[in-house]
């Protein structure tokens, strides 16, 4: 803890940042871009390879990102990206480095660019975290890790194909930022419980699975199949408009919601696939 911390000039734990970013947290993701992408591609402006990767990176902001003819380019493309970076809004600086985790240029190293984009996230208490190159709106770790586990089974388990679509899908959904679709993020998580649940039972649906888990040897705790016949009561539901088609009276899902099923799917999930004999 700081000195000012501690004397109670300065709060000891920042509020998460959900709809903004303060400028401790702006500076600190700025250098990262600075390190780990700017200046990885100007390392050798002699080498024509890495002068072609520069001018490659300049192309790709100016006509994906920015939009705007090649020759507008100024004399310092950095320049101007950094000034775009520190005047844009909240979204857009999140935007931006999920442009740039999309790009194809082999000389970034994504993984610890991602990586240590995360960590501060972190640490200066962003409501975000980059999942599957995605910035997604994740508060805990715990999550995260559910997520990321969940999603990583089909490679890991071959005979569960989709579950990494479905996840992957319903973050999509979640984390865009401009219009999200919270109905059909909760829609691929559920589904992804059901792929899951068909190749351990050979059912469709999560209800009829939950009756047969035991047949199969998944002993499930008797209070933790009833929670999730409920979840998927209301996935199923009228009024939650999920799986039917939409009305007037729906309860329209949220942000929270949405969010809940995402990491609720996914725990799930891991679990029965924890519980199942394929760990043994």
């Amino acid at each position: 803890m700081k000195f000012s911390q501690r004397i109670g000039k300065t709060p000891e734990v920042k509020q998460i940042q959900i709809n903004w970013i303060d400028d401790e947290l702006c500076n600190r993701l700025w250098n990262i871009i600075e390190i780990f992408v700017e200046n990885t591609i100007e390392e050798d402006n002699d080498n024509n390879y890495h002068r072609r990767t520069k001018q490659k990176y300049f192309d790709q902001v100016w006509h994906h990102y920015f939009k705007k003819p090649l020759h507008s380019q100024p004399n310092y493309p950095f320049i101007e990206i950094r000034n775009y970076f520190f005047t844009a809004d909240w979204f857009e600086k999140y935007d931006f480095i999920e442009f740039i985790l999309n790009l194809e240029i082999d000389v970034i190293p994504y993984k610890e660019f991602s990586d240590t984009i995360n960590s501060i996230l972190e640490s200066e208490y962003s409501g975000y975290r980059i999942i599957d190159k995605k910035v997604t709106p994740i508060t805990n770790e715990i999550e995260i890790t559910e997520i990321k586990e969940a999603k990583s089974i089909s490679k890991r388990y071959p005979q569960f194909p989709g579950i990494d679509k479905h996840i992957s899908q319903a973050i999509e959904y979640l984390s865009n930022r401009e219009k999200p679709d919270f109905r059909n993020s909760i829609k691929e998580s559920i589904s992804a419980v059901e792929s899951t649940c068909r190749t351990l039972t050979g059912e469709s649906t999560l209800g009829k699975s939950l009756s047969k888990f035991e047949s199969k040897g998944i002993k499930i705790n008797s209070e933790l199949k009833k929670g999730f016949e409920s979840i998927y009561s209301y996935t199923n539901s009228k009024e939650s408009g999920i799986r039917h088609s939409i009305v007037d009276n729906i309860v329209e899902p949220n942000f929270s919601e949405a969010k809940f099923m995402l990491v609720s799917c996914s725990a799930f999930i891991n679990y029965i696939i924890s519980k199942s004999k394929i760990n043994h």
